[in-house]
Formats: structure tokens, C-alpha cells, sequence
């Protein structure tokens, strides 16, 4: 029997340390077929974004020796396999602890996160300007503007120094953005000073850049209309609205009946608890999408000796601070209201704009419906153009 992958998100130590992985490797060939130079895939809360990204990162870099693949369904698509793997630098940084509550925190944290980044590379050949520039990264003594050129940098410094374009991997992206508006009412600059670091690291790193090969962003949210993405020509975004990439995050039926079995806690009754607790969740047209984080944990308490009702738990909810989403419903009280309904079964409609925007949330009241949606609150059925049908997800 595999071991349980309670919290692994190194894909390196998910295949050698012998744990349960469930196939989405296919998300490696996605990346390169489907249009967009620039990727930015959207998906809730522990759907398995990090995971996902350190497997591409482990398919693509060329500093990465070991054989990881072999026996997966890419591993089958013998042409590509022999055109990408390992054959490419690889940058990937990811943001996800950046959330704290004014704008002297995260920026320090920030350049810690950029930091260690660049130490990875301290022993590159450079000379000059550039081993100068990557040493007062790696110290901490480098200007604001020079972290915010910092992604850019390291793409140029793999590609002078190895001859190929680099691939820059984003984890979380949308965090510390998120963050400053939850805690705007804390530091009044909060907000407008990330969004500024943010658009100005983004647009650096991804904009023009000829030292890229391609680029993948991950978050919860669909920030653009803050211009985090202005002048981003060749920006191709894959939401929960979309129906591409739609079973390459998540579990489908068929993965999580699997598992359950693998693990020996497959019955009716647990299959009857695990669909009433954690299915649900739909992207595009494809419906019945688990959330891979609460059947994980669902087994492991089934392993544990629980029975199939005690081992059924809103594991998802305790994941991630929910402070934006309370915000929004204690400033719209007819919202709570709505809410009601769907809690009580009730099917409610409503426009949806895909382009969340954070600071329109309080002058259009329909964004809030965007929020919960991208969060995996709520799950979205299409009904016309722009309207669509709102059920709760498990």
C-alpha cells in the first residue's frame, strides 16, 4: 500500500518517498499546447496548484536528475518527452506566506521570499554589474526596484549563462494582493502600494521579456482589473469558468473511488458521505470535481478508526483565512439572505464578471458572487451569457 500524501507538495518526495499520487501529469503537455505564451490558471483553495507546480518544474528544469515520470501518462508521449524534458532553466517562486497585515511587513517579506530565490543561483558565472546586482538581492540591500526586477533578472542571468530562455513558474500569486485589501483598514497604503510592486514585478518578468520561454501563474483569484497584467498581450487565463485544463486540478469520481479503495475505506456509505461532503465543485462544464485536500483527510481518519460520519469533517474551511470573504458579507446584509437559500438547497441566479476586481467589490455587489465562486464556496452553472446558476459546493 502507498502512504498516505497527507500535505506533500514536493512532487519529488510524493514519487520517491512512495506516496499515493494521482495522475495529472497531462497538465505538463497542457502548458505548452494550449494558447498563451503567458498562463494564468485560476482554482480554489487546495486543489492541488502547488503540487502541480513543483511537477512541472520537476518535468521541465534541466538541473533536476532524477527520474521521476517514468510509468506516468506523460511519460507515454514519447515525442514530447524527448523535445522538453529537462531541457529548460527554470525560475519558481511562490508567494503563498505573503500575507501580512501592513505594507513594512510583506514588502520585507517579499524580499525574503526573493531572497532565498536568488540564492539558489549565487554560484552562477557572472561578472560585473550582474554579480553585484545578485549579491545585494541575496542580502537584502538591493533597492525595492531591483526586487521588483528580480524574476526578470534571474530569466536573463539562466539565459546569458546557459543559452536558453527560461521558464518562470509563479505559485499563489494572488496572496499578498488579497492580503492588503483584507488589511487595508490597517495601513491606508496598503493596498495601492502592492498592487504598484506587483504590476511593476509582473509586467518586468512577463511583458517583452526575451529572456522567457513561458510563464504559469496560479492563484485563487482573477485580479487583472487591478492592471496586475496591463499590456500583457500574450495573457491566456484558464478560470473555473473555462472548459480547458478542467480535470488537471481537483479529483474527479473516478481518481477519489480509486483512492478511497487503494486505502481500503471504500463502502457505499463512504461513498455516500465522501459526495454529500466534498463533491460538487464544477469548472466549465465539468461537473463533479473533489477537493483533494479534504478526501485526503478524510481517509486518514477513516484509517484512524473513525466510522464514515466522524470521519467527515470541513476540513477545507480551516486551510486559509476566510477575512475577505466575512468582510463582504457583513457590508451586504441582503447577501446574507441569498446565502440562506443556497444553504437551504435553493438554486439562486446572478451576473458573474470573470474580472474580479477587489476594489470594485464595494460599488458592484455582484462581484461578491465572483468571490465566492473562484474561492470554491460555490459552485457556477451557466445559464446564458454572463448569468449564471449558484449552488454550494460540498
Amino acid at each position: 500500500m502507498k502512504k498516505l500524501p497527507v500535505g506533500v507538495n514536493d512532487f519529488s518526495e510524493m514519487i520517491e518517498e512512495g506516496y499515493y499520487f494521482v495522475d495529472k501529469t497531462m497538465l505538463i503537455k497542457d502548458v505548452v499546447d494550449l494558447p498563451g505564451k503567458i498562463k494564468l490558471i485560476t482554482r480554489p483553495r487546495r486543489f492541488g496548484k502547488t503540487l502541480n507546480m513543483n511537477m512541472i518544474k520537476r518535468f521541465f528544469s534541466r538541473e533536476e536528475k532524477k527520474d521521476l515520470f517514468e510509468g506516468l501518462k506523460i511519460w507515454e508521449e514519447k515525442g514530447f518527452v524527448k523535445e522538453y524534458y529537462h531541457k529548460y532553466p527554470v525560475v519558481f517562486v511562490s508567494f503563498k506566506e505573503v500575507k501580512d497585515v501592513t505594507w513594512k511587513n510583506p514588502i520585507s517579506h517579499m524580499k525574503v521570499v526573493l531572497s532565498n530565490l536568488g540564492m539558489n543561483y549565487s554560484d552562477f558565472d557572472v561578472r560585473g554589474y550582474a554579480k553585484e546586482k545578485l549579491k545585494k538581492i541575496i542580502d537584502m540591500t538591493a533597492s525595492d526596484e531591483a526586487y521588483a526586477d528580480s524574476l526578470r533578472f534571474l530569466t536573463q542571468l539562466f539565459h546569458e549563462t546557459i543559452g536558453k530562455k527560461a521558464i518562470l513558474l509563479i505559485d499563489e500569486y494572488d496572496v499578498p494582493i488579497e492580503a492588503a485589501y483584507t488589511y487595508e483598514h490597517r495601513d491606508e497604503n496598503y493596498y495601492e502600494s502592492m498592487v504598484a510592486f506587483m504590476r511593476n514585478m509582473l509586467t518586468a518578468a512577463l511583458k517583452d521579456n526575451e529572456h522567457l520561454e513561458f510563464g504559469i501563474l496560479t492563484g485563487v483569484y482573477r485580479v487583472a482589473k487591478e492592471f496586475i497584467f496591463s499590456g500583457l498581450n500574450n495573457l491566456a487565463v484558464y478560470t473555473v469558468f473555462d472548459n480547458r485544463m478542467t480535470d488537471r486540478f481537483g479529483f474527479t469520481e473516478e481518481e477519489t473511488v480509486e483512492i478511497l479503495e487503494h486505502f481500503g475505506v471504500y463502502s457505499p456509505e463512504d461513498k455516500e458521505v465522501v459526495d454529500e461532503w466534498y463533491e460538487g465543485y464544477r469548472v466549465g462544464k465539468y461537473r463533479n470535481l473533489y477537493n483533494p485536500w479534504s478526501v485526503i483527510n478524510y481517509i486518514d481518519q477513516r484509517l484512524s478508526g473513525a466510522t464514515p460520519q466522524e470521519a467527515a469533517q470541513p476540513f477545507w474551511i480551516n486551510t486559509s483565512s476566510n477575512d475577505i470573504v466575512k468582510q463582504q458579507i457583513e457590508k451586504n446584509p441582503s447577501l446574507k439572505e441569498k446565502l440562506q437559500e443556497l444553504l437551504e438547497g435553493k438554486e439562486i441566479m446572478s451576473s458573474v464578471d470573470p474580472w474580479l476586481s477587489l476594489r470594485e467589490l464595494e460599488e458592484r455587489k455582484e462581484g461578491i458572487w465572483t468571490l465566492l465562486v473562484s474561492g470554491g464556496y460555490l459552485t457556477a452553472k451557466q445559464h446564458s451569457f454572463g448569468r449564471y446558476f449558484f449552488e454550494t459546493t460540498k
